[in-house]
């Protein structure tokens, strides 16, 4: 990369890091936490559940299970009820592309991989063996920059298999309403930005309050198509 680019995005923490006071320290960031601690999570929505295991290896490998529900009777007007429900199960690596530390801010890179199965019963394009298992790929990236009190993350996924491609792509940002204690729960506002091609049609605004204590965060949120979501994490 040209060195000016590489500045500006090495820029970037920096001016995040302005707004908040030089002595809080960074907040760490998912998917992946320090080394050889475990992470799990689930995520419920109407359209596009998931619930997640990962394994720190060291600083910049992770490995997991991870697995995706997309049920047929996803509410709104969407392409894929008429497909039938699949089931997506994935044997997961995370890798670190790249990290910028910074004394107040984060920002990383991730590449998120998976390899598995997929079983999708009902109607649809996937013809008459619709629900046989079938191989299944998955990759994906993240990037986010936060500090203590504000954060930005953009991930996109693709799962595809055999007749099958399916995307998840979503915006974040937050800001925290209180300053990081570390003993007690700091809560965030969020407005979540979501595409879901070969799911649903257009783009769900989705504003979500996030509750972090010390090892969970919770997330509860209301789409703009009227659908309750939530979901958890928590590093042992």
């Amino acid at each position: 990369m040209p060195a000016p680019p590489r500045r500006c995005l090495a820029a970037l923490p920096l001016l995040l890091a302005a707004l908040i006071e030089p002595s809080s320290p960074p907040a760490r960031a998912l998917p992946m936490n320090y080394t050889g601690s475990t992470s799990i999570g689930v995520e419920i929505d109407p359209a596009w559940s998931s619930a997640w295991l990962s394994h720190a290896l060291d600083r910049r490998n992770g490995l997991g299970l991870s697995g995706q529900y997309l049920p047929a009777s996803a509410a709104g007007p969407d392409s894929h009820r008429a497909r039938g429900t699949e089931t997506f199960v994935m044997a997961d690596w995370t890798h670190l592309l790249r990290r910028w530390n910074l004394a107040n801010a984060q920002a990383n890179a991730w590449l998120v991989t998976g390899l598995g199965s997929v079983r999708a019963a009902g109607n649809g394009s996937v013809g008459a063996e619709a629900a046989a298992l079938r191989l299944a790929a998955s990759p994906g990236l993240q990037l986010d920059i936060e500090t203590t009190r504000l954060r930005f993350e953009a991930r996109g996924r693709l799962f595809v298999a055999p007749g099958i491609e399916r995307s998840l792509l979503t915006a974040t940002g937050g800001v925290a309403l209180t300053p990081a204690t570390y003993q007690g729960v700091q809560p965030w506002l969020e407005l979540q930005l979501r595409a879901m091609p070969g799911v649903s049609d257009g783009v769900e605004l989705i504003p979500k309050l996030r509750l972090l204590h010390r090892r969970l965060v919770l997330d509860l949120g209301v789409g703009s198509r009227g659908s309750l979501l939530g979901g958890f994490s928590y590093t042992l």
